[in-house]
């Protein structure tokens, strides 16, 4: 290892021994923010602000969409189709003071509409906690979540809760059923994102679906380049979140820095980890690593290449397997 990389580990390591309290949740700032085209979306913010108090905000494309349905409807579908996203009236509310975003839109062509794209698209949300309602009239929550996931990288985005349109004006009991189970919820969640912001490097992007299960961040610290030939990254996992079963060409080192999770080889027992420990993976050993199912887990992963590659990803470890493990 070069000096640089040992000079990284020790301050990582020394770091990690300091900063050991996580941040208490304090009481959480709350923003209802919705487009609304017919008032069946404005219906549901209204009721959710009554259930959960907090600030609201209307969402307005400068160029106002037509009245006309059928004209709506297929100006909608070109610029969902194009990836298109409308100037908004008025500059929107800086989400950066509010822990929790009711995020409303009426379901166009099963997802968001454009303007709420535009409020996304305009604002780093990372850490903070994103609650979609979507008004709709048989697609639910359509692909909602996941392009909101996409447009707000670093944010927990909630499955959120669909209301049919020809429901709103009686929806009022079942909305603050919803908020009153959500918020409740929520308390968990908090300390997990309190564990995650309280570290040393930001949080990064999501990893990809087919490397890991569950929420994990990712971020890439080191490329190689020059006489580099290995790269540093820190992960972090959500509570029950792990990699893929998964080979390395030359060793790869962990260095847990938070929480207590799991490292497995294939065909031998589970071996628990925790922040502090420091893991040397062999070459060609197949494996997996991740949290515990009641704790995030952060690391710094140190991978070599070999002609090219450091990585090849096999299956997901299953539910199944997991839970033998972590019983």
């Amino acid at each position: 290892m070069t000096t640089k990389l040992l000079l990284l580990i020790s301050f990582t390591m020394l770091f990690s021994t300091m900063n050991t309290q996580a941040q208490t949740p304090e009481s959480k700032k709350i923003l209802i923010v919705y487009f609304s085209q017919s008032g069946n979306t404005e219906t549901i913010a209204r009721q959710i602000q009554k259930a959960a108090g907090g600030d609201i905000f209307r969402l307005e494309t400068a160029i106002p969409y037509p009245e006309k349905y059928q004209t709506l409807v297929d100006q909608a579908k070109k610029e969902i189709e194009a990836g298109y996203k409308p100037a908004l009236k008025d500059k929107a509310v800086n989400p950066e003071p509010y822990d929790i975003i009711f995020l409303g839109s009426p379901s166009w062509w099963s997802t968001i509409a454009p303007a709420v794209s535009s409020f996304l698209s305009a604002y780093d949300f990372a850490g903070k906690t994103i609650i979609p309602f979507i008004t709709h009239e048989g697609s639910r929550m359509g692909r909602a979540v996941a392009d909101i996931k996409k447009l707000a990288p670093g944010a927990t985005v909630l499955e959120g809760l669909p209301i049919r349109g020809s429901s709103v004006q009686s929806a009022g009991p079942e909305v603050h059923k919803w908020i009153k189970e959500t918020l409740k919820t929520l308390a968990p969640r908090d300390a997990r994102q309190s564990f995650f912001q309280n570290t040393i490097f930001p949080a990064g992007e999501q990893g990809a679906s087919d490397w890991f299960t569950g929420t994990v961040m990712v971020n890439t610290l080191l490329v190689p380049g020059g006489n580099l030939d290995y790269t540093i990254g820190d992960v972090k996992f959500e509570p029950g979140a792990r990699t893929r079963w998964h080979t390395h060409p030359i060793e790869q080192v962990l260095l847990v820095t938070e929480g207590k999770g799991f490292y497995q080889e294939k065909g031998k027992p589970a071996r628990p980890i925790r922040k502090g420990d420091v893991v040397v993976i062999p070459p060609d050993a197949e494996h997996w690593h991740g949290a515990a199912p009641d704790t995030g887990l952060i690391h710094i992963a140190i991978t070599n290449y070999k002609n090219g590659s450091n990585v090849v990803w096999l299956d997901a470890v299953s539910d199944l397997e997991y839970g033998d493990i972590s019983r």
